[in-house]
């Protein structure tokens, strides 16, 4: 089968770009002068090796089919934005097929760590209104793993637990949440969500798309755009009953005021309510509306960082949402990267790359803990790759 060289050419440019090297840096580490790089990115006839391509892709950090192909991966993978009414949501799709993408490649360097997908032994309801679905799912997941009625320390294990869904965050363009990426061929998908939400946001955000993962079994959910659909009021309860249940809210309440009454819940009574459980101020207020036990006049509550400083804990809520801020890579996807490395089968670049740190800094970091890659030996497979251009000849 013929290969477009044109779009070859433009794969190969976007994948030096990505990689963050130059057509210079990328001759000095390759057998290929830069015009011959220049012609090749250009789409124009030149006399290269399919043993140079597969050099120049693991120099890339990419396969040698997806260089010639293109990424058979992004084009079956579903991805769904949870979104505010934003309208450039393309950079966070992009972000969750490259790491799927990645995870794809990973199958040929290491065996094991996969992903495998969990059905839960739960009771999902399927009739009632929305929100008493909502709520009946999260006390069912809190039966289910003897969660009681306290505060859940890490929402991500939970998720991973129930679904086997990967989990991570990475900053997101303004007003999207959260997106939710399914690689049906491999069974594989992941969560990511904004880092640049405060660390609160991210756990409500978080605890909504469990609640899509389990009430559509894993299936792709189409972006959100703002309306309230009847799927979206029952994750929201879902969320929202999950973190801060109605019978903690009345243990707390009475542990901590007194008696759970509406005469004694007041602006300190909420914050201090939200901080235990983790959640939103604007959740805990909807939960204790939802009790009937808001009063009247709370109609709105000031952020979460002023109720922080009001009430006691501004320095640390500070200091939870810088370490909220930090961008975190799906662990498994991690794990499995870190043994492609070690193994001598995935460049540092790429490891650098996913972590979004300096090259030189991951490097070191993995040397000081023993992790020393044995050395990259490539070679082109040419029988899969004629396997493959017979296969779509055949087509």
């Amino acid at each position: 089968m013929d290969v477009d060289l044109v779009a070859t050419g433009d794969r190969v440019r976007a994948a030096r770009l990505k990689a963050g090297l130059s057509q210079r840096a990328l001759q000095e580490q390759c057998a290929l002068s830069q015009p011959t790089l220049q012609r090749l990115e250009s789409g124009v006839p030149t006399r290269v090796s399919l043993e140079d391509l597969d050099h120049l892709a693991g120099l890339m950090n990419v396969t040698l089919q997806d260089l010639l192909y293109g990424s058979a991966v992004r084009e079956r993978v579903r991805v769904a934005a949870r979104t505010r009414g934003a309208t450039e949501v393309t950079s966070a799709l992009d972000q969750a097929v490259e790491l799927l993408e990645l995870d794809d490649r990973l199958d040929a360097a290491v065996q094991g760590l996969r992903q495998h997908a969990v059905t839960p032994d739960l009771a999902v309801p399927t009739s009632g209104t929305s929100q008493a679905r909502g709520r009946d799912l999260a006390a069912n997941v809190r039966t289910v793993l003897g969660l009681g009625v306290g505060p859940i320390s890490d929402l991500p294990e939970l998720l991973e637990q129930l679904t086997g869904v990967d989990v991570g965050s990475t900053p997101m363009p303004e007003g999207v949440s959260g997106v939710c990426a399914t690689d049906p061929a491999r069974q594989t998908s992941l969560v990511l969500i904004d880092s640049n939400e405060v660390a609160d946001r991210q756990r409500f955000t978080l605890a909504h798309e469990l609640g899509h993962l389990l009430f559509s079994g894993r299936a792709h959910v189409d972006a959100v755009d703002g309306r309230r659909s009847p799927l979206e009021v029952r994750c929201d309860e879902f969320a929202r009953n999950l973190l801060i249940p109605a019978d903690g809210v009345t243990a707390w309440l009475t542990r901590s005021v007194g008696k759970a009454e509406r005469s004694r819940v007041d602006e300190r009574a909420v914050a201090l309510l939200a901080r235990h459980f983790g959640t939103t101020p604007d959740a805990a207020r909807v939960q204790l509306d939802r009790m009937h036990l808001l009063p009247a006049t709370m109609t709105s509550l000031p952020s979460g960082r002023t109720l922080a400083y009001r009430y006691g804990w501004g320095p640390a809520f500070d200091s939870e949402q810088a370490a909220a801020s930090q961008p975190r890579v799906p662990r498994r996807l991690l794990d499995r990267a870190v043994e492609a490395y070690r193994a001598g089968r995935l460049g540092v670049s790429a490891l650098a790359r996913l972590q979004g740190r300096p090259v030189a800094d991951v490097e070191q970091a993995l040397a000081d803990t023993g992790i020393v890659p044995q050395p990259i030996v490539r070679r082109a497979n040419m029988d899969a790759l004629v396997a493959r251009a017979v296969a779509r000849t055949a087509k």
